[in-house]
């Protein structure tokens, strides 16, 4: 299944656009997690979730 997006230039009929593609979940992702994370009952302050 070919995926194409006009008007932000995502094609995954081509190796860029699969890219693009693949990035943009893998970010949709780490923000559920964020979000997961900070609901939990260590919260956002766990040392796992700081940053340096």
């Amino acid at each position: 299944m070919d995926f194409i997006v006009l008007e932000q230039g995502i094609d995954t009929t081509t190796p860029g656009g699969r890219l693009v593609f693949h990035f943009l979940a893998a970010m949709a992702e780490h923000d559920r997690e964020l979000i997961r994370r900070a609901g939990s009952p260590s919260g956002a302050g766990s040392p796992d979730c700081r940053t340096s």
